[in-house]
Formats: C-alpha cells, sequence, structure tokens
C-alpha cells in the first residue's frame, strides 16, 4: 500500500475517533443536566395532593413521596443528577397516587352524605 493510502486511512479512523469524541461529549452533557423540570413536577405533585387530603385519606403514600422528594433535593446537591431524576419521577409518582386516593376517598364521602360517620 502506498504512503498515501496509509495516511488515508489513519485519517478516517483519527475522523470516526473525532465523531465517537464528540458524539459521547453531547450524550454525556444530556445526561448531566440537572433534573429541574422533574423536581418542579414532583413539588407540584405533592402540594397537590397535600391540598387534596392526602396526609388524612393516603399518609403513606404522600410520606414516600416527601422521603423520595428529599433523597432528590439530596442527589442534586451532590450533583447526582441521575438519581436525582429517578427520585423526583418517584416522588411524583407517589404523590399522584396519593392525590387520587385522596380524591376518591373525598368522592366516597360526598356520596355517603358528606359526614363520614358511621350512622
Amino acid at each position: 500500500m502506498s504512503p498515501l493510502g496509509c495516511r488515508t486511512l489513519r485519517w478516517r479512523e483519527v475522523r470516526w475517533g473525532v465523531v465517537l469524541l464528540v458524539a459521547g461529549v453531547v450524550l454525556t452533557g444530556c445526561a448531566v443536566a440537572p433534573p429541574v423540570q422533574e423536581m418542579s413536577n414532583a413539588r407540584q405533585a405533592i402540594s397537590a395532593a397535600r391540598a387534596a387530603g392526602a396526609a388524612r385519606l393516603a399518609p403513606a403514600k404522600i410520606m414516600a413521596a416527601e422521603r423520595w422528594l428529599e433523597d432528590a433535593e439530596y442527589a442534586l446537591r451532590e450533583k447526582d443528577y441521575e438519581r436525582a431524576y429517578k427520585s423526583a419521577r418517584r416522588a411524583r409518582k407517589r404523590a399522584i397516587m396519593a392525590l387520587d386516593i385522596a380524591q376518591r376517598g373525598k368522592s366516597r364521602s360526598k356520596n355517603s352524605g358528606g359526614s363520614g360517620r358511621f350512622p
């Protein structure tokens, strides 16, 4: 093979190496962004669940949501954004469950006369 052929082959290898390096940096850059929206979604879901009475009607779920949010906040301070993202998503999911339970509980109490007490 001629020296020119070797240089061309090496240039192609270098070029692919650069392309892969840039792609890796771009993908890593996307993965390390703080999960701001997920944190906000979790806080809003917890707030809505609390407003609906989840503390009384679904205490275990709302407490779990708050613990997951605390974990997400800790992970965010530690710059462990993947963990913060996952914990915030779990917090939101638990809060939505608590909200659903609270709303169903309120609906039942309205259908049974609103007092929520037995005769």
